[in-house]
């Protein structure tokens, strides 16, 4: 569970740090 919060987590925060990076 803890290991699936975490890939959930992220997928949102990754994408979201590339965008405000770029």
């Amino acid at each position: 569970v803890v290991n699936r919060y975490i890939d959930e987590g992220i997928a949102e925060l990754v994408p979201g740090v590339l965008f405000i990076d770029e």
